[in-house]
Protein backbone atom coordinates (compact mmCIF):
# COMPACT_ATOMS: atom_id res chain seq x y z
CA UNK A 1 0.00 0.00 0.00
CA UNK A 2 1.15 3.56 -0.85
CA UNK A 3 -0.45 6.45 1.21
CA UNK A 4 -0.67 10.26 0.21
CA UNK A 5 -1.61 12.88 2.51
CA UNK A 6 -2.06 16.20 1.10
CA UNK A 7 -3.89 19.48 1.08
CA UNK A 8 -5.75 20.61 -1.75
CA UNK A 9 -2.83 22.81 -3.40
CA UNK A 10 -4.15 25.74 -5.03
CA UNK A 11 -0.96 26.41 -7.03
CA UNK A 12 -1.39 22.70 -8.16
CA UNK A 13 -4.64 23.06 -9.44
CA UNK A 14 -3.47 26.38 -11.37
CA UNK A 15 -0.45 24.66 -12.88
CA UNK A 16 -2.65 21.56 -13.91
CA UNK A 17 -5.48 24.39 -15.60
CA UNK A 18 -3.05 26.02 -17.59
CA UNK A 19 -1.46 22.85 -19.01
CA UNK A 20 -5.32 21.99 -20.24
CA UNK A 21 -5.56 25.78 -21.52
CA UNK A 22 -2.51 25.41 -23.41
CA UNK A 23 -3.43 21.83 -24.83
CA UNK A 24 -6.36 24.07 -26.47
CA UNK A 25 -4.25 26.87 -27.38
CA UNK A 26 -4.65 25.72 -31.14
CA UNK A 27 -7.73 26.33 -31.74
CA UNK A 28 -7.75 30.38 -31.65
CA UNK A 29 -4.26 29.98 -33.15
CA UNK A 30 -6.13 28.35 -35.74
CA UNK A 31 -8.90 30.93 -36.15
CA UNK A 32 -6.30 33.56 -35.68
CA UNK A 33 -4.30 31.65 -39.16
CA UNK A 34 -7.88 31.94 -40.74
CA UNK A 35 -8.70 36.01 -40.29
CA UNK A 36 -4.82 36.98 -40.86
CA UNK A 37 -4.90 34.88 -44.17
CA UNK A 38 -8.54 36.16 -45.22
CA UNK A 39 -7.03 39.85 -44.45
CA UNK A 40 -3.73 39.32 -46.24
CA UNK A 41 -5.95 37.79 -49.20
CA UNK A 42 -8.14 40.97 -49.11
CA UNK A 43 -5.43 43.62 -49.30
CA UNK A 44 -3.96 41.50 -52.29
CA UNK A 45 -7.31 41.53 -54.10
CA UNK A 46 -7.81 45.03 -53.27
CA UNK A 47 -10.99 44.67 -50.65
CA UNK A 48 -11.33 47.31 -48.86
CA UNK A 49 -8.55 48.32 -46.76
CA UNK A 50 -10.65 49.17 -43.34
CA UNK A 51 -12.60 44.68 -43.93
CA UNK A 52 -9.00 43.66 -44.26
CA UNK A 53 -7.24 45.23 -41.76
CA UNK A 54 -9.97 44.46 -39.21
CA UNK A 55 -9.32 41.10 -40.13
CA UNK A 56 -6.17 41.10 -39.48
CA UNK A 57 -6.53 42.53 -36.02
CA UNK A 58 -9.26 39.98 -34.82
CA UNK A 59 -6.97 37.19 -35.76
CA UNK A 60 -4.13 38.71 -33.70
CA UNK A 61 -6.70 39.58 -30.93
CA UNK A 62 -7.87 36.34 -30.78
CA UNK A 63 -5.46 34.29 -28.58
CA UNK A 64 -5.06 37.03 -26.66
CA UNK A 65 -8.42 37.70 -25.92
CA UNK A 66 -8.78 33.36 -24.94
CA UNK A 67 -5.48 33.74 -22.78
CA UNK A 68 -6.35 36.66 -20.85
CA UNK A 69 -10.15 34.55 -20.28
CA UNK A 70 -8.62 31.72 -19.10
CA UNK A 71 -6.39 33.57 -16.73
CA UNK A 72 -9.36 35.74 -15.36
CA UNK A 73 -12.08 32.42 -15.04
CA UNK A 74 -9.00 30.53 -13.42
CA UNK A 75 -7.89 33.12 -10.74
CA UNK A 76 -12.01 34.13 -9.95
CA UNK A 77 -12.48 30.45 -9.43
CA UNK A 78 -9.68 30.14 -7.20
CA UNK A 79 -10.40 33.22 -5.71
CA UNK A 80 -14.17 31.98 -4.90
CA UNK A 81 -13.89 28.08 -4.43
CA UNK A 82 -13.88 27.38 -0.45
CA UNK A 83 -12.75 23.40 -0.80
CA UNK A 84 -9.25 25.87 -2.28
CA UNK A 85 -8.81 27.58 0.81
CA UNK A 86 -5.92 25.43 2.37
CA UNK A 87 -8.02 23.93 4.50
CA UNK A 88 -9.60 20.53 2.66
CA UNK A 89 -7.14 17.70 3.49
CA UNK A 90 -6.93 14.83 1.23
CA UNK A 91 -6.11 11.29 1.81
CA UNK A 92 -4.97 8.94 -1.13
CA UNK A 93 -4.31 5.14 -0.52
CA UNK A 94 -3.31 2.99 -3.28
CA UNK A 95 -4.23 -0.52 -2.47
CA UNK A 96 -3.72 -3.55 -5.22
CA UNK A 97 -7.55 -3.64 -6.73
CA UNK A 98 -8.75 0.26 -6.38
CA UNK A 99 -7.86 3.59 -4.97
CA UNK A 100 -9.29 4.83 -1.82
CA UNK A 101 -9.99 8.64 -1.61
CA UNK A 102 -10.61 10.76 1.34
CA UNK A 103 -11.56 14.20 1.77
CA UNK A 104 -12.13 16.23 4.25
CA UNK A 105 -12.15 19.78 5.87
CA UNK A 106 -14.11 22.40 6.89
CA UNK A 107 -16.48 23.10 4.07
CA UNK A 108 -16.35 19.29 3.06
CA UNK A 109 -18.21 16.79 4.95
CA UNK A 110 -15.58 13.79 5.53
CA UNK A 111 -16.25 11.03 2.49
CA UNK A 112 -14.43 8.14 1.43
CA UNK A 113 -14.31 7.35 -3.02
CA UNK A 114 -13.12 4.45 -4.27
CA UNK A 115 -11.74 4.98 -7.63
CA UNK A 116 -10.92 1.57 -9.45
CA UNK A 117 -7.77 1.26 -11.87
CA UNK A 118 -10.13 0.60 -15.18
CA UNK A 119 -12.04 3.95 -14.76
CA UNK A 120 -8.59 5.91 -14.58
CA UNK A 121 -8.69 7.56 -18.32
CA UNK A 122 -4.62 8.38 -17.71
CA UNK A 123 -1.98 9.47 -15.18
CA UNK A 124 -0.14 12.25 -16.15
CA UNK A 125 3.55 12.77 -13.62
CA UNK A 126 5.17 16.39 -13.30
CA UNK A 127 8.11 17.32 -10.81
CA UNK A 128 4.89 18.33 -8.54
CA UNK A 129 2.38 16.18 -8.39
CA UNK A 130 0.91 13.32 -10.19
CA UNK A 131 -2.63 13.74 -12.09
CA UNK A 132 -5.00 11.05 -12.39
CA UNK A 133 -7.37 12.08 -15.34
CA UNK A 134 -10.86 10.62 -14.98
CA UNK A 135 -11.91 11.99 -18.41
CA UNK A 136 -9.77 14.46 -21.00
CA UNK A 137 -10.76 17.33 -18.84
CA UNK A 138 -10.42 16.49 -14.86
CA UNK A 139 -8.54 15.15 -13.19
CA UNK A 140 -7.48 14.30 -9.51
CA UNK A 141 -4.25 16.09 -8.35
CA UNK A 142 -2.09 14.50 -5.44
CA UNK A 143 0.80 16.42 -4.15
CA UNK A 144 4.31 14.18 -4.57
CA UNK A 145 5.19 16.03 -1.46
CA UNK A 146 2.72 14.12 0.88
CA UNK A 147 3.52 10.78 0.49
CA UNK A 148 3.69 9.14 3.78
CA UNK A 149 3.60 5.54 3.52
CA UNK A 150 5.87 4.41 0.51
CA UNK A 151 8.20 6.51 -1.89
CA UNK A 152 7.58 8.50 -4.79
CA UNK A 153 9.14 6.33 -6.86
CA UNK A 154 7.27 3.37 -5.77
CA UNK A 155 3.91 5.29 -6.82
CA UNK A 156 5.34 6.04 -9.98
CA UNK A 157 6.39 2.45 -10.52
CA UNK A 158 3.30 0.97 -8.97
CA UNK A 159 0.72 3.64 -11.44
CA UNK A 160 2.77 2.10 -14.59
CA UNK A 161 2.47 -1.46 -13.67
CA UNK A 162 -1.33 -0.69 -13.12
CA UNK A 163 -2.41 1.26 -15.57
CA UNK A 164 0.32 0.24 -18.36
CA UNK A 165 2.38 2.68 -20.49
CA UNK A 166 -0.12 3.77 -22.62
CA UNK A 167 -2.14 5.47 -19.69
CA UNK A 168 0.67 6.98 -17.90
CA UNK A 169 2.78 9.66 -19.26
CA UNK A 170 5.79 11.45 -17.26
CA UNK A 171 6.70 15.52 -18.34
CA UNK A 172 10.32 14.71 -17.85
CA UNK A 173 12.06 11.77 -17.51
CA UNK A 174 12.61 11.98 -13.30
CA UNK A 175 13.67 7.50 -13.43
CA UNK A 176 16.10 7.52 -15.88
CA UNK A 177 17.94 3.92 -16.25
CA UNK A 178 22.18 4.94 -16.34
Amino acid sequence: MIEVKTILNANLVRKFNMEQAKKRLWFPMALMLVFAVLGIVGIALKWDLFISAFLIAVGVLLPVVYWLTVRIMQSRMLKNSALVSGETTQIWRFLEDKILFNESGRYVQARDTQVLYDAIYKVTESESAFYLYVSKMQAYIIDAKGITIGTRRGLHDFLLDKLGPKKYKAYKKQYTKK
